[in-house]
């Protein structure tokens, strides 16, 4: 009997477009430097965990891709065990981890799934970048990859946000009215709208892959939608009680700055708080404009969770109007949307870059609606400045650790 290739819709799609897409150049020591440095600065300043946790650690990675980060993770001590889909892609990891010189470092690697993957073994940090949020059931897949995390471990997601997604989504919708008024069919063409659209701005940013990657990953994927997007509460849903959010990027953690450092908590005190913190924030990830902590004035919760339910109408009205190959009356029902979201971040002190970006959304959409070459839409798009220079915050990052520290009588550990 032929073995069945794992599958899942987002190796499929991968597959059939063949896309790498988060493959990094490390051949150079110097590429390999900077790549290695990103990984440095995301771990040790934005996440809190210094590269000596990769020091002898059991790694557990689902998805690794090309290998580009699994070679950082060896290079620094670990050993791993990968779990990858995609054959053509366990091929490059190979042949990196052999250009490197790291290849005793693999425990194992696996042509599987995340959701068929079994062992009885756990790890030191368990990873899951990027894809997870794609899956059927995501909380149930976090809650089963979880069970791999030895005590005290830690476990690692990326995640599509889903309102520091919504520039994209809204660039997205855009690229669906250039498609569909311009006529474009086919792979190659549609491309050419987004690069026409959106790579004057893409090549001015700080980034580490190609255009194509970027918008086959996102823009131009049928499967970047509201499905697609995972917050912190459903994120949390099916995790065990004994795992606590350890720290994230954006980082949402405020709730213990000023409170007594002996003064212990319960799990669902701890997960309260978490949750009041990460809300009091959420509404500023959709301009994602940096800021320091002096600088950043906090929404009341219910702000944040009203702003949440909102922006949540409007990606599921955005996709609705796409399935119908942009009909006018839902995009014309999606753009009220989004200005009465507008309105209500207006509301709000902290809101107002949010809702200035979703007005020139507004005007973009409407003026979009009449105009039919591709030379317009590009020319229309480079009039809304600052629709132009906000790319969100997509890919969060959420690590949580398995800990007793926090119980039901914080007196009785």
């Amino acid at each position: 009997m032929v073995p069945t290739k794992p599958s899942s819709p987002l190796s499929d799609y991968y597959a059939s477009v063949k896309l790498s897409p988060v493959e990094h150049d490390i051949a150079s020591a110097e590429s390999f430097r900077l790549h290695e440095n990103k990984r440095r600065n995301l771990f040790e300043h934005c996440l809190s965990l210094p590269f000596a946790v990769l020091r002898g650690a059991r790694v557990l990675e689902f998805g690794p891709g090309s290998g580009e980060n699994a070679v950082v993770a060896a290079r620094h001590g670990a050993t791993l065990t990968l779990v990858e889909p995609l054959d053509y892609l366990i091929e490059k990891l190979r042949h990196k981890f052999d250009q490197h010189g790291l290849a005793g470092a693999i425990h194992e690697i696996h042509h599987d799934t995340v959701e068929n993957f079994k062992t009885d073994l756990t790890h030191d940090l368990v990873i899951a970048e990027g894809f997870i949020h794609f899956l059927d059931n995501p909380p149930a897949m976090i809650g089963k990859i979880a069970a791999f995390v030895a005590p005290g471990g830690f476990l690692i997601l990326s995640v599509v946000h889903p309102v520091g997604t919504f520039v994209e989504v809204m660039k997205k919708f855009f690229l669906r009215l250039a498609i569909q008024a311009t006529g474009a069919k086919g792979a190659a063409a549609e491309m050419k709208c987004a690069k026409s659209i959106f790579g004057e701005d893409f090549a001015k940013i700080n980034h580490s892959r190609s255009f194509e990657s970027w918008a086959g990953d996102t823009i131009l994927n049928p499967l970047y939608n509201k499905k697609a997007c995972l917050g912190l509460e459903e994120a949390m849903r099916e995790l065990p009680p004994d795992f606590a959010l350890y720290s994230s990027w954006p980082n949402y953690l405020n709730r213990d700055d000023m409170v007594w450092h002996k003064a212990l908590k319960t799990r669902q005190q701890i997960r309260t708080a978490t949750l009041d913190s990460y809300y009091a924030r959420l509404p500023h990830f959709i301009d994602s404009k940096p800021r320091t902590q002096n600088e950043i004035e906090y929404f009341k919760v219910s702000e944040g969770r009203q702003t949440a339910r909102l922006l949540e109408d409007c990606l599921q009205a955005m996709d609705d109007a796409i399935a119908t190959k942009m009909a006018a009356e839902k995009v014309t029902a999606t753009v009220k949307m989004l200005g009465d979201l507008a309105g209500f971040l207006d509301t709000a002190s902290a809101g107002k870059r949010g809702a200035a970006i979703l007005r020139s959304c507004v005007d973009l959409f409407n003026k979009g609606s009449s105009v039919r070459t591709l030379e317009e839409f590009a020319e229309l798009y480079r009039t809304h400045g600052l629709l132009r220079q906000s790319w969100g915050s997509p890919g969060h990052y959420y690590v949580f650790q398995k800990t007793n520290l926090f119980s039901e009588d914080p007196n009785d550990l």
